[in-house]
C-alpha cells in the first residue's frame, strides 16, 4: 500500500510478502493505526513528511513482524516535520532499522 502527497488514514490493513509493505511520500499529515505486516521487505514508513507542508505523520499501534533479512520495519526518511511513532511491536525480524524516527524540530516524538 502506498499514497503520494496528501493527508490521510491507513489502518487495519493486512499485508504479507510484499517489497515495501505500508508507506507514504511526501505526506501532508498521516495516520499509519493498527496495521499487522508480515514477512514483507519493509514494514511501515513515511518518506519526505510536511516537504510540501501539511502536519506530522502518526505511526502507531502497528504490529510488523518475520520480515526478510536485513529488511526495515517501522522507520521516517527525511523529515521536514516530526511524525510521531509509538506503541508499535515488532517480532521476529532481524531488522536493518530498529523502530526509528529521524530527529527534527517539530511536534513529534519517539518512544
Amino acid at each position: 500500500m502506498s499514497a503520494f502527497g496528501g493527508p490521510g488514514v491507513m489502518a487495519s490493513n493486512e499485508v504479507v510478502n510484499a517489497n515495501d509493505a505500508i508507506s507514504v511520500n511526501w505526506s501532508r499529515g498521516t495516520v499509519f493505526l493498527k496495521n499487522v505486516v508480515s514477512k514483507s521487505g519493509s514494514g511501515v514508513h513515511t518518506d519526505n513528511n510536511g516537504g510540501k507542508g501539511g502536519g506530522a505523520d502518526l505511526i502507531k499501534e502497528n504490529t510488523v513482524k518475520e520480515c526478510k533479512v536485513d529488511g526495515y520495519v517501522v522507520f521516517v526518511s527525511v523529515p521536514y516535520v516530526s511524525a510521531t511513532v509509538e506503541s508499535n511491536k515488532v517480532s521476529g525480524s532481524r531488522s536493518a532499522s530498529p523502530s526509528t524516527a529521524a530527529p527534527c524540530r517539530g511536534r513529534g516524538r519517539r518512544s
